[in-house]
This record gives C-alpha cells, structure tokens and sequence, in this order.
C-alpha cells in the first residue's frame, strides 16, 4: 500500500514542477509556435468551462477566430454558445430530444458570420441577418442523413456525409453530388487551405484543387504503397461509424501554410508539400485505436485528443496532458486564433492553460498538508473502494477457476422414473344354443395395471481435471473484466489525484471569496465523481475518520 507521505511527495513535486511551455514565439511564416519544455515554468494545466450546457458529453467545440470570446459547443441535443471566452454558456439550437449528434461546427470569417452545424439530422445554417436557423441540408432517406463535417470557400459551401461529399455554390440553391468515389462512399473529414480542398473518407484521402474541382487521391491506408510511404494492407472492422474509420481527423496547420497532419489507427503522419509525401511520426507512448481527434500549433507542436486523455509529441515520444481535467474521455481538440486549445470531453469543455506564478504549495507547508489530508483515505483505499464497490477484483475469476476445477469431481446426476396405470375392460356377452335352452357368459372382468420403475445414473468425465470447457468462458470473462477494472481504475486515480492538486492549491492561500467559492465547489464535484465509483464510500470513510479524530 503506498503510504500518504509518498503521494503528497508525488503531488506536491506535480504542482511544483508540471509542465511548461516557452514563451510564444513568432515563426517566420508568421504562425506562433508554443513550444512545450518540462520544467521551464512551474504549471500547466486544463482548466474547467462551460457552465449552463445541460448536458456533460460535449461532442466537438469551435472558437470564431475573429471574437475568440464566442465559444461554440455542440452536444447530443444541441448547440451552445458562449460570448464570454466558454465561462457561461446559454443554448443557441435544440435539435431534439433523440440522438442527433452534433459532429462539426464551421464559422465563416466574412461579413456574413454563418454558423454551419452539421449533425446526424442533416446540415443547420444561421447567419447574423437570420433570426432563426435554417436546415439547409437534409434527405428522405434515414440512413444516409448524417453530416459528419463542413467547411466553406469564398464561393463554395462542402458537406461531408454518410452518403458522400456534396457542394454548392452560395448563389445555388440545391446541392451536388461529388463524382466517382467521394461521391458515394462516407466523408468523415475535411480540410483547406488555400489552394486545395482535402476529404478524407474510412481509410483514403483526396485533395481538391479549388479552382478545376479535381479529385487526387493522395492518401491510403488500404493500399501496400502510396506517395513514397509503404504501409501493409488494414482491415476496416465493421459497425459504428467512428470504429469503421482507419483516419480519425485530419488538421492543417493554418491555410496559407502547406502542412497538413491526420491521426489514423497506424499513427500520426505529416505532409509538408500537400500532400505529395507523407511522414510517420513515432507512435511511441500514444494510444492509437483511441485517437479522436488533432489540432497542431505551428509547425511541429502536436496534440492528439484520445479516450485515454490528451497526448502531446516531445522528442519521439507522446506524453501525457492530464493536470487538472477529471476525465480522459476526449471528443475533440480545437484551437482559437491565439493558439489556445480547447478540449471536448465526456465530463465538460476543458481550456488548456500555463503561467508563471509561484507555486500555491511550498515544501515548508509540507507538514501541516499532511495533516490537512490526515483524515481522507489513500488512493489504494479509494482504489480498493472502486473495485469492490464495480465486482471486478481479481479474486473474483481466481474463484471461478477454482469452482471449476473442483466441478469436475462432481459426478452428472440424472434421475429417471416411468409409470404406468391402465384397466381393461370386456362388455361382450356371448353365448350359444342348445337342446336345454339358452347360455350366456360375460361380461369380462375388468383388469387393472399399476406398474411403476425409477433409476439413477452417475456420470464423471475425467477430462475436466486436466481442462474445463468453462475455462474458455472463464479466460473470456477474465479479458473483459481486466480491461473494465483497468479503466475504472485510472479514472478514479485521475479524480482522486485531480482533487487532491486542488486542495493544494486551496491550501493556504488568501483567496476571495468567490474563488473560495468555486474553489470549493470543485473539490466537492470530484468528491461526488468519486463516490460514484465507490459507491459513496469515499465520502463515508472521510466522515468516520473526521469523527475518529475528534474523539481523539
């Protein structure tokens, strides 16, 4: 069991040492570059928005790069908008109250100011002269309904769906249809910069030149060799859209430059020409089958959103992002026009921060922390709680295995019975003629049946001694279940050691008021996030142990 010491240890250097980026730069194309350097500054951290959203799964996020105080979220049932840099939020489309996704938001940077929003009930369009939101695309068929992204030109407006990319002009009125294979497969993606188009389909991607409307493949992870970069031949798995696709998210480093990166379930590659040649980055340290999205900041600052968290590439390996967000469900990553990046997640709208402040907590308060936590569980306790409390510990399969090794010396047991109860009856009357007159017999005599046998059969099969066919059920189960503890395992440690960094930071500290407030109220979110996996456990344990040291 690790002991209080050593995880207030481990804390306190997270909340003294962190991450840190280096002063923004200007790079000579004119994009700023954030360069990440552990230990230069004292924290980095995500930071915690979006109040007023109703519901906690936020599914993508869009910033309007000329106001980054106007915030987009979008949700299973709506979109939401923020004029105060994502702090409050106030609803600004219902899309209904069945699952309609919301997958990609597009603000125009013109005098116009439209909102697309693109969602699996068709394509929504409000510009600041509507008053109300137009559904601009839609079709009969259900199926095939889904938008997945949009994006818009000068002159174009482009729809990727679950039935192909389609475009329009803005003086048009009805969509078209892109030809040969963008025009009938799923576009999941799409990209620009300022001469081409990219779409990027399951597994391909084609670029298309703005101006003649021509398509190029220029990426594939199905094919043995493409544009210099050999890859072997993958295998898309059948049913969710998101599982189907071989590239997750494809992302520009801005439109006047020629860089564009994609995250794909075989690594994160780059092409600086376009397109024409790609570069594979090393996938050292990142989850690749849970990679959701990507968003990059100059030229080589990379961050790749996962279900396993956010994952930043330094020196040839991906390192982890997680101080001070609960969660490591990620939807989506976008930036703003200062380079600030915000996160999407299952528990909320997260902003990623840094500063150069003196950290909250100093090796001197180090004493009179440790008895501040005196009276909360370890996080082996609180992890322990969490397995009981879900029924995945490990003795639980180490059980079954030994039940069915012991099953084998139990014989089958089988019972058999078999009756019979009848009668049988004669009502014939027969007879016969003769000098003395006549003779009659009958009727029969009724006769009765009362039989009744029964029998016990044991069987063994020795066989079982050596290998149970419930071991492949039980080695099954097992897989399952590892992987279920493993997760609930690291989401309680992410919540219990996010709480703990803010009680840190509270620690000692002359705040206001409201910043005690929201402090507080924080901590007491984690607290229930974690009662949820203990079964209100770890909340109960603290209140004994209060009581144990007042009696004291």
């Amino acid at each position: 069991m690790i002991s209080k010491n050593i995880i207030l240890e481990i804390l306190l250097c997270i909340s003294v040492v962190g991450f840190g980026f280096a002063p923004v730069e200007r790079a000579t194309d004119g994009m700023e570059n954030v360069h990440f350097q552990p230990g230069v500054l004292n924290r980095v951290h995500w930071e915690k928005l979006g109040s007023g959203i109703q519901e906690s799964n936020i599914r993508c996020v869009a910033v309007d790069r000329k106001n980054p105080l106007h915030v987009f979220a979008g949700t299973s049932r709506a979109i939401y908008r923020s004029e105060d840099g994502a702090t409050s939020f106030v609803a600004f489309l219902n899309i209904g109250v069945n699952r309609k996704i919301v997958n990609d938001i597009f603000i125009e940077q013109d005098q116009s100011g439209c909102v697309f929003v693109a969602t699996d009930a068709g394509l929504f369009q409000k510009c600041s002269e509507q008053r109300s939101w137009e559904k601009t695309f839609s079709t009969n068929d259900t199926r095939n309904r889904s938008c997945f992204a949009v994006l818009s030109s000068q002159e174009s407006i482009y729809l990727g769906t679950s039935d192909g990319l389609f475009y329009k002009k803005r003086v048009d009125t009805s969509w078209k249809r892109m030809k040969e294979a963008l025009g009938t497969q799923a576009v999941y993606h799409l990209a620009q910069d300022e001469k081409y188009f990219y779409a990027a389909q399951a597994d391909e991607i084609f670029r298309l030149d703005k101006q003649f409307m021509q398509a190029q493949r220029i990426f594939s992870l199905s094919a043995k060799e493409i544009n210099g970069f050999s890859e072997e031949e993958g295998e898309v798995q059948d049913g969710d859209a998101f599982y189907s696709q071989q590239i997750r998210f494809m992302a520009p480093v801005d439109v006047s430059a020629p860089y564009l990166y994609i995250a794909t379930r075989k690594g994160v590659f780059v092409s600086r020409d376009q397109g024409d040649s790609w570069e594979k980055f090393s996938g050292q340290g990142l989850p690749l089958e849970q990679i959701t999205s990507l968003v990059v900041l100059g030229e080589s600052q990379i961050f790749v959103g996962t279900t396993k968290g956010v994952f930043f590439y330094s020196n040839g390996y991906w390192k982890p992002l997680y101080s001070g967000m609960e969660t490591s469900g990620i939807n989506f990553l976008n930036k703003d026009a200062q380079n600030t990046i915000y996160a999407a997640t299952d528990k909320g709208i997260f902003r990623l921060v840094f500063s150069q402040e003196t950290p909250l907590v100093s090796a001197a308060d180090y004493k009179s922390a440790r008895k501040y936590f005196s009276s909360e569980p370890s996080i082996a306790e609180v992890q322990k709680m969490s397995i009981h409390y879900a029924e995945v510990s490990p003795e639980k399969i180490a059980n079954w295995r030994r039940q069915a090794q012991k099953r084998a010396w139990l014989p089958d047991f089988s019972v058999g019975l078999d009756g019979n109860k009848n009668k049988t009856t004669s009502d014939s009357v027969w007879g016969s003629y003769s000098s003395g007159g006549q003779h009659y017999i009958g009727p029969d005599d009724k006769t009765f049946y009362d039989n009744f046998g029964w029998d016990v059969s044991l069987s063994w099969d020795l066989g079982d001694l050596v290998w149970s066919s419930d071991q492949t059920s039980i080695d099954s189960r097992s897989k399952l279940m590892v992987e279920l503890r493993e997760d609930i395992l690291n989401e309680v440690t992410r919540l219990y050691f996010e709480r703990r960094r803010l009680q840190l930071q509270m620690f000692g500290v002359q705040a206001s008021q409201q910043e005690k407030m929201q402090g507080d109220f924080r901590i007491e979110e984690l607290t229930a996030l974690i009662d949820a996996f203990t079964g209100g456990e770890f909340s109960q344990s603290i209140a004994e142990q209060k009581i144990e040291g007042n009696d004291k």
